[in-house]
């Protein structure tokens, strides 16, 4: 059988920045059955990522020559999908082509895939993966900004998508007439408003009453003094499914772990918060946060 028909899912999806290598790298320690992962096949000269490794893993073919040709990898086929260069169909065929071979390989039945590229194969993952479930982590935008400011790898000094002939999102692939014109003006800064809302925009498009999908808050997980309560929720959720359960038991003291940190947020938020960009942030995330139960 099909392990896309056989096998259980959780995919955990966000804008990025918000936890998502922690819970793909402690998830499956907790989960009975479970096997979890962070970005399995994100190509990136990083040492982190074991570029060889994964080469081996998935093959030249999908790591190297289509992911330069920008038809292959997750975040591409989000992107392609938002376009429109792709119909739901090529989606959901993409999908198989990249996956079906590596849950093959892995034994547990319960995958949990971290990875904030999902955020445009929501669709495609209703259509072809018949047991699985969504979680989606939101973050306030001043500080999810701050904190991609501080990272560099979206539309910074460390962003290596143009080293593999790649593009981030951008309003001209999503078709937002809004900012097409602004976007080549537009600072590191604006582009991540313009990201946030963009990303967290799709997000909000699949319905959260749905009860495959669920959302948690980066401050209630990560910050908050009922974090464990939130952590427990968590793992209630994504180790139900209708018809199997899998076990779980929180690790003590596991969210005082750190995990893939960015350094200096507190300085930056002194230097970087003028009128100039909260008036902007306002203007191009306000919607967006407001849906999303942030106050700006």
């Amino acid at each position: 059988m099909s392990p896309f028909q056989e096998k259980y899912f959780v995919f955990i999806v966000s804008g990025g920045r918000t936890g998502t290598k922690f819970l793909g790298d402690f998830l499956g320690t907790m989960i009975t059955d479970c096997f979890s992962v962070h970005e399995p096949d994100v190509l990136s000269l990083h040492p982190r990522y074991r570029p060889w490794n994964r080469i081996r893993t998935f093959g030249v073919k999908h790591m190297v020559f289509d992911r330069l040709r920008g038809i292959s990898g997750i975040r591409n086929l989000s992107q392609r999908y938002l376009s429109g260069k792709i119909s739901k169909d090529d989606l959901v065929k993409s999908l198989k082509e990249h996956r079906e071979n590596y849950y093959q390989s892995i034994s547990q039945n319960l995958i949990v895939e971290s990875y904030s590229g999902w955020y445009g194969c929501l669709p495609g993952i209703e259509e072809l993966y018949r047991n699985h479930k969504t979680l989606v982590i939101t973050r306030h935008p001043k500080t999810w900004i701050e904190s991609n400011m501080n990272w560099g790898t979206m539309y910074g000094p460390k962003d290596q998508t143009s080293l593999f002939k790649q593009e981030r999102l951008n309003p001209k692939t999503v078709g937002d007439t809004r900012y097409v014109g602004q976007w080549d003006g537009f600072t590191q800064f604006e582009k991540l408003c313009w990201a946030y809302q963009a990303i967290y925009g799709n997000v909000l498009a699949k319905k959260e009453d749905s009860p495959t999908v669920m959302r948690i808050r980066f401050e209630d997980l990560f910050d908050g003094s009922g974090r464990y309560d939130t952590l427990k929720k968590l793992l209630s959720f994504v180790s139900v499914f209708e018809n199997k359960n899998f076990d779980f038991e929180i690790t003590e003291g596991v969210l005082e772990k750190k995990s893939h940190q960015s350094s200096n947020s507190f300085t930056l938020e002194k230097l970087f918060w003028d009128e100039e960009k909260l008036e902007t942030l306002q203007r191009i995330c306000g919607p967006t946060a407001n849906d999303l139960g942030y106050v700006l």
